[in-house]
């Protein structure tokens, strides 16, 4: 009995301190980890819609970051969000967009928001990775909350 106790507020304590929500653009919850597959270099195959909600009443301010690659120098490749898009990514510690992106109290971020692929790879034998990685920032630009990355 302790032990569901425990269980309980340990996942009951996780979903009050979330504050950041992903979704692919079909409803699909993008979790911490996830993989997602996309076969193709032309859109519909190559473009992956992202909505970011924020679950709690106060705005957050999102950053997206190309954490790494594999077998991709980045060229052929997009990321939008908020106002900003950005092409041809490099994978290191730059977030994206480079201005505040913030989200109001339980609000969200459209519909505008993606990820589009159109690099066949360096070896195009080989499978293309990205992993992306979305993260919050608070007022002073230090990173807060969990982030979340995915492949």
């Amino acid at each position: 009995m302790k032990n569901k106790l425990l269980v309980f507020l340990i996942l009951f304590a996780t979903i009050c301190n979330a504050q950041m929500l992903l979704k692919k653009s079909d409803g699909t919850v993008i979790t911490n980890g996830s993989i997602h597959t996309y076969i193709g270099l032309t859109e519909p195959t190559n473009y992956m819609g992202i909505k970011v909600y924020n679950t709690s009443t106060n705005p957050i301010n999102v950053k997206a970051q190309m954490a790494s690659m594999t077998n991709s120098d980045g060229t052929q490749t997009q990321l939008c969000l908020g106002t900003s898009c950005v092409g041809d990514l490099v994978a290191g510690p730059l977030g994206y967009p480079s201005d505040q992106f913030v989200i109001a109290g339980n609000g969200q971020n459209g519909n505008y928001d993606h990820f589009l692929n159109g690099n066949p790879g360096i070896n195009t034998a080989q499978n293309v990775e990205y992993v992306l990685r979305f993260y919050m920032l608070d007022a002073n630009n230090v990173e807060i909350g969990n982030a979340i990355s995915f492949t």
